[in-house]
């Protein structure tokens, strides 16, 4: 495997993580539609396999419809389940990455294992011109050539040098 390196499996991480989300999201909306249809007042729009799974206790379904319902409505409550915690797999996954890589992305204040293995996934750069480039972009630092009017982290860019 030629060129590919910590950059690539933390790509690889990442577009799990987004997979993941996406998975949550559908499981949670088709879970929510299925409570709909079995409980009156419904589910709670923010549902947890918890919360599901208490309203499922309560569901005495009135016929093989309501119980076919009820039975799926169960799977996915224990998919959720299993979907929540897959995240903070992950997390652990490309933090363990990351520092393999040497990387120091981490070491900035805001910058979380996720976020830091985005930046080096879509950069492909590890830590010093990555935060450089970071730092220019948000108005931190200025490009070569240019300093800043004042010294507060959210001054704007404005004068040239040289």
């Amino acid at each position: 495997m030629t060129g590919e390196d910590h950059t690539t499996v933390l790509a690889l991480l990442d577009e799990r993580r987004v997979n993941l989300a996406h998975a949550r999201l559908r499981t949670a909306n088709h879970l929510h539609a299925l409570l709909r249809d079995l409980v009156p007042a419904g589910a709670p729009l923010q549902l947890t396999a918890d919360q599901a799974v208490g309203l499922l206790r309560r569901v005495r379904p009135a016929g093989p419809v309501e119980r076919g319902r009820k039975q799926l409505a169960r799977q996915l409550a224990a998919e959720l389940r299993t979907l929540d915690a897959r995240p903070a797999e992950n997390a652990e996954q490309l933090r363990t990455h990351i520092d393999a890589s040497g990387s120091t992305l981490m070491h900035t204040a805001g910058i979380g294992p996720v976020m830091a293995a985005r930046l080096i996934a879509r950069t492909g750069q590890k830590g010093g011109e990555c935060m450089r480039r970071l730092q220019t972009y948000s108005g931190r630092i200025g490009p070569p050539g240019v300093r800043r009017l004042a010294e507060s982290p959210h001054a704007i860019v404005t004068a040239h040098t040289g």
